[in-house]
């Protein structure tokens, strides 16, 4: 196996440096893994970058997991519409929001695609602007869902939305993703 490292240095290029060959006797992740950690400590590098990945992963199917049960419905996507129409006619009352030709379009929790970044940065992006219709939703579905199982994952999500880890990965993931973006867009 080569080990490649792949970075953005001070000035926005793309440097890619050799780091080594190891030999694997198989290709499962503890091979795998373990592979890249003799290598990573044979030359002294911080295993930082590989735990952003995992976590990065986690997230996206986190979010994957959410949009698939609030979205799940013609009448859980109009919840949300709705509620989200409700959030902006209070908020143009207050004269908080401003109002013109293109602005204010209808929102929707997007589905991320499975290999553009691009697509999980804007279902991060919407999902940061209709949370609390989200969260109304999972509530909605927690009181009256179909079934007991679809009340128990709409709990479990519900509990994850509500905790300080859940706002910190979104937060972070829609900053990281969004710089991956702006690389893969200027690429």
């Amino acid at each position: 196996m080569a080990l490649v490292l792949r970075y953005v240095d001070k000035l926005g290029l793309v440097k890619e440096r050799f780091i080594g060959l190891v030999h694997i006797k198989d290709t499962t992740t503890f091979s795998l893994s373990h592979a890249i950690d003799e290598l990573f400590v044979r030359y002294n590098l911080s295993l930082i970058r590989l735990e952003v990945k995992d976590m990065k992963v986690q997230a996206i199917r986190q979010v994957s997991t959410l949009t698939n049960v609030v979205c799940a419905s013609c009448k859980r996507i109009d919840m949300i519409r709705e509620s989200q129409k409700e959030k902006l006619k209070e908020a143009i009352g207050r004269e908080e929001v401003e109002t013109g030709s293109g602005l204010n379009q209808e929102l929707s929790l997007a589905r991320a695609g499975d290999t553009l970044w691009s697509s999980h940065h804007k279902t991060l992006t919407r999902l940061l602007q209709l949370y609390t219709s989200v969260i109304e939703v999972l509530e909605y579905i927690r009181n009256h869902g179909d079934t007991n199982v679809k009340q128990r994952q709409a709990n479990g999500i519900w509990k994850y939305m509500k905790t300080y880890d859940f706002a910190y990965y979104l937060h972070l993931m829609k900053y990281v993703l969004g710089i991956t973006n702006n690389l893969s867009q200027s690429l």
